[in-house]
């Protein structure tokens, strides 16, 4: 069997043969210190000692080995005259292959490498096993095999030996699954797979109808059952199996993407089966998943509903009310007056008791002809009624029974259904609730266990009559249930969303056994030892606090203030406004260009169409061409849709446009496509004078509303932002130099905090270590997470409280001391060393990616207050937050270098909406990842089109160098650094696309020489 393909055929080429190395690079790698001279003297020949030198310099530079013959002329000319050699004395094809061989180990020893010999092969496949259970693309695994031998010091072999290799432990990984399967299956999952087989069957479960209308709800219930039915007879092969998440969506995908004939193409059955129980499992996960987010929605409606409802009510009986305490004032007061002329009747000392007697009976019948005591006492018991159900919940609970109905119709069925973990609960009365309610298919009665619901709901849910209201124990139940998912009480069964904690961090087994290797693996090293850093974390903090009161009380700190209410203001000046529209202006002089040439030309460098791979492993033999991808990228990123890019375009052809995206369009694909235009610009000098501080570059994020179209479980309404209609939120990462690193899609009502650590986790080429949200964009956790990440978390801070500021001193110290700013209360170390082993497990959790940093933190958060993980994570955060605001209240500079960076954000949304322009800017997709394929995609056309801003500017400086106008040279490069490079009107993404095997010239645009040669001082200056 062939390798797995890891890199295209340029890329071997570019890692198997020896590169031009730069002149700086020479001068270092071919040395010659004295061990290396001995050894030299004990070669014979010149043609030997120069192969030995060309052996010995390109392995320090490149940690490997290349054949002789295809050594760059350059490099031989280079060592043969530092060894003072003439060129024509030598001849490299007398240096034998034997001669080369024998001399590596030499050359080895020398540098103090390793080889990589069998020991090292038989170390690869043992580390291999662990990481292919998690199925993760083979080019990352590629890599990360890189960087292992690197980080050990290990000779780095050709690229046919590591694919080899990472091919035969894919191969192995699957042997093992199949023998399970033939080992284990029974007759009854036999049959079962067979139907499964039928392509009809498959394919009703392929996609999930995302509307929540009761019909379409029943409808899709009747599919999950189907799904739930074929799950719990595959069950016993599922756990004997124990694929990873990535393992499974990997296989159920490809399911989900074949047709009939491709599924059937595999002359293993067992292969065949393989592929089915993963869809089966991912489709079961997903859709526990989705029922649950529908029954969190419903619930949530009817709740919505319940207390719109009654704001309504108390807006039509506020007047009611209002006269009901004015009649029950005025009745009180003249009971009053009737007793206080009784208590008078009683003490006077004139009257006998007969004559009081007489008197009271009296005062009593006058009152009562005044008051008209029949008709009176009927409207205070009415008016007293009125007031009494305004302060209590009677009418709340009426409406939840009112509203019950059509809460029921779409969720009981779910409820019944739905597997839930038994064993990961604090529930176990509810979980009590929900198995009798399933065992009497969703039918209540007085046997139904109540000990879930709170004393007066108790109360509430028994009528006058004693009987049980069951619509409102319904609701109630649904409500508590509901509660307990989101706080983490109450977890399912299986799923991707809604596991215990405890299912998603590093195994406690796998983790007390391999946790010095696991944070050596994840870089966590450096926070191992707790003692050490919370020494210095508490100098830090308290040298801050010192700090920064005495800038206060010596007036060097004008721009903070304590209001009368010893509260903390902050002022931050607006930055001088020197933002210019110089780069629109000189882009506007190239004309319009079609979003298609610039796509073409920029693939020319980048080749990100190379990075869309088959959703295979092994990959196919021919791939579509390059206008197919980029037909692809402009139909979803710009929102036009594939069918109609197929109809607007001319040289398309639309079942291979369709077939293209839906092969080849993943997300990591994209994620790849995308890293490969970010390197590029990476290498352009001109983005680098945006930096403001070279040590820190300095990222930001924020989310714009978009809405959707069509029936989507993510989707959301909002008045505010979307009218009578739903939307979702696009979550945007951009760094100074204006390079959009991530984009991501998530519910509208989330708080965006949760997603910043995915868009920070998933940079791999702008590497940020200083971020910034909005004040909605962060949580104490995101504090210690961003923290642990190595990146500091600089969030613009709109209203600042004292309570928010915490020491690992007493308060009273900081008073003592004179401190103006003082800390509520003092760090709690205690709890956050008892639980520091879990934090650094959190965290390499998350580093490692075995689930998305959001997943974690929605889960954990979501537990609150009984999570001790939890809460020592938020007191560790509390410290790192209060280092950050105090710095925040120091440094005017970095304030006004945060409200800077958010502009740019700003700035690339409205990019956003220009490239994202068809269909009313409305997603036409309903699934999560459907959308977020198309977000990666408008992401990817923004990068190009950034990367063709930046190229033109630095084509127009290199000119400059080549005429020697320095001048001209400075100004342009003050201007360019006071503008912006997001710019687009001179792009044309409108119109009529013609796809005829574009070949830009891309040398006469760009002299890509000269501009990656270029370079540009601190001073501004051109070089």
């Amino acid at each position: 069997m062939s390798n797995i393909i890891l890199l295209s055929n340029s890329e071997i080429k570019k890692f198997d043969e020896p590169p031009v190395l730069p002149s700086e690079i020479k001068t270092i790698c071919f040395v010659v210190n004295q061990d290396l001279q001995n050894q030299l003297n004990n070669l014979r020949t010149k043609t030997n000692k120069v192969g030995f030198l060309l052996q010995y310099g390109y392995f320090r530079a490149c940690k490997k080995f290349f054949l002789i013959d295809k050594m760059p002329v350059e490099s031989i000319n280079y060592v043969s005259n530092l060894l003072n050699f003439a060129p024509d004395q030598i001849n490299l094809t007398e240096y034998s292959s034997k001669s080369a061989t024998q001399h590596q180990p030499i050359i080895l020893k020398l540098l103090g490498f390793q080889a990589f010999d069998q020991m090292v092969v038989e170390w690869l496949k043992r580390d291999l096993v662990l990481r292919i259970n998690q199925l993760p693309e083979p080019q990352q695994i590629f890599y990360e095999l890189l960087q292992k031998l690197h980080n050990q010091n290990i000779e780095i072999p050709s690229y046919h030996r590591l694919a080899e290799i990472i091919t035969d432990a894919y191969l192995e990984h699957e042997s093992n699954l199949l023998a399970i399967i033939s080992n284990n299956l029974s007759p009854e999952q036999i049959e079962c797979l067979t139907t499964l087989c039928d392509f009809k069957e498959l394919y009703k479960f392929k996609n999930i109808d995302q509307s929540t209308r009761p019909k379409d709800l029943k409808n899709s219930f009747k599919v999950f059952l189907e799904i739930k039915n074929y799950f719990t007879i595959l069950s016993p092969i599922i756990k004997l199996l124990d694929l990873s998440p990535n393992s499974c969506q990997y296989y159920a995908i490809w399911v989900k993407k074949a047709t009939s004939l491709q599924l059937k193409q595999f002359t293993d059955l067992n292969k065949i089966y393989l592929y089915l129980i993963a869809f089966i499992q991912h489709q079961l996960y997903l859709r526990q998943d989705f029922f649950m987010d529908v029954v969190i929605k419903c619930v949530q409606a009817a709740n919505n509903a319940a207390i719109n409802k009654l704001n309504k009510q108390e807006q039509t009986t506020r007047k009611q009310r209002r006269a009901a305490i004015r009649h029950l004032k005025k009745s009180r007061k003249s009971y009053q007056v009737l007793v206080d002329e009784i208590r008078n009747i009683l003490r006077s000392r004139v009257l006998t008791s007969i004559g009081k007697i007489e008197k009271i009976e009296e005062l009593i019948t006058k009152h009562d002809q005044e008051q008209s005591e029949q008709e009176d006492q009927k409207e205070i018991k009415i008016f007293e009624e009125t007031l009494d159900r305004a302060t209590n919940d009677n009418d709340y609970f009426e409406m939840l029974e009112h509203l019950s109905i059509k809460l029921q119709n779409r969720v009981s069925d779910i409820i019944q259904a739905i597997m839930f973990n038994k064993e990961e609960t604090t529930k176990k009365n509810l979980l009590k609730a929900i198995k009798y309610f399933s065992l009497q298919e969703g039918t209540v009665n007085k046997k139904s266990p109540s000990k879930f619901l709170t004393k007066e709901e108790r109360k509430q849910i028994i009528n006058d009559q004693g009987s049980i209201k069951v619509s409102l124990y319904k609701s109630l139940l649904f409500n508590h249930i509901v509660n307990a998912v989101k706080a983490g009480e109450l977890n399912l069964q299986y799923s991707y969303k809604y596991l215990s904690i405890n299912n998603y961090l590093i195994d406690p087994k796998i983790w007390n056994k391999e946790s010095a290797n696991i944070i050596k693996q994840t870089e966590l090293g450096s926070f191992s030892d707790f003692v050490t850093l919370m020494f210095n974390l508490k100098q830090k903090l308290d040298d801050k606090y010192e700090n920064v009161n005495r800038r206060i009380i010596e007036g060097k700190n004008p721009y903070i203030k304590l209001d009368q209410d010893q509260e903390i203001t902050i002022e931050t000046p607006p930055i001088e406004k020197t933002e210019t529209k110089y780069i629109a202006g000189l882009l506007e002089q190239v004309g319009f260009i079609p979003i298609y040439q610039v796509l073409s030309e920029i693939n020319v460098l980048t080749k990100f169409t190379n990075f869309l791979k088959h959703h295979s492993i092994k990959g196919v033999k021919s791939t579509p061409s390059a206008e197919l991808f980029i037909a692809g990228i402009i139909g979803l990123g710009s929102n036009i849709g594939i069918n109609r890019m197929a109809q607007i375009s001319i040289g398309i052809n639309k079942n291979s446009l369709i077939n293209t995206v839906k092969w080849y369009f993943d997300l990591q694909s994209l994620l790849n496509a995308n890293d490969s235009i970010l390197q590029l610009t990476n290498q352009l000098a001109l983005p680098n004078v945006f930096i403001e501080d070279p040590a820190n570059l300095h990222g930001s994020s924020d989310a714009m509303k978009v809405a959707v179209g069509v029936e989507s479980i993510l989707a959301n309404f909002s008045f505010k932002y979307f009218g009578r209609d739903k939307g979702v939120s696009v979550y945007t990462f951009i760094d100074e130099r204006q390079i959009l690193f991530h984009a991501l899609v998530m519910s509208s009502t989330e708080r965006e905090a949760s997603y910043v650590i995915d868009g920070l986790l998933n940079n791999t080429v702008s590497k940020v270590n200083l971020h910034s949200t909005d004040t909605h964009g962060y949580t104490e956790i995101i504090f210690a997470i961003t923290y642990l990440l190595g990146i500091t978390f600089a969030p613009r801070i709109k209203k600042v409280s004292k309570q928010r500021l915490y020491s690992f001193l007493p308060k009273k110290f900081h008073e003592e001391r004179g401190d103006l700013i003082l800390p509520s209360r003092s760090i709690n170390k205690k709890l956050i060393e008892e639980n520091w082993q879990d934090i650094l497990r959190f965290m390499a959790t998350i580093k490692l990616k075995q689930v998305t940093a959001s997943t974690l933190l929605k889960r954990l958060s979501s537990y609150a207050r009984a999570n001790p993980l939890y809460k020592a994570l938020k007191e560790f955060g509390r410290l790192i937050k209060s280092y950050y605001i105090l710095t925040y209240f120091d440094d005017v500079r970095l304030r006004q270098r945060i409200e800077k960076q958010l502009n740019k954000v700003e700035l690339a949304n409205k990019f956003s909406h220009a490239v994202f322009h068809a269909n009313d800017q409305e997603f036409k997709q309903g699934g999560t990842e459907e959308q977020q394929i198309a977000i990666l995609c408008k992401t990817l056309i923004q990068n190009a089109v950034i990367l063709w801003n930046y190229l033109y500017l630095s084509q127009l400086l290199a000119n400059c160098v080549d005429h020697q106008d320095h001048q001209e040279q400075q100004e342009m490069i003050f201007l360019i650094k006071h503008s912006s490079v997001i710019a687009w009107l001179h792009i044309n993404f409108y119109g009529q696309f013609i796809f005829k095997k574009y070949r830009p010239a891309v040398d006469n645009v760009f002299d890509m020489n000269k501009v990656l040669s270029l370079k540009i001082n601190n001073q501004l200056g051109v070089k």
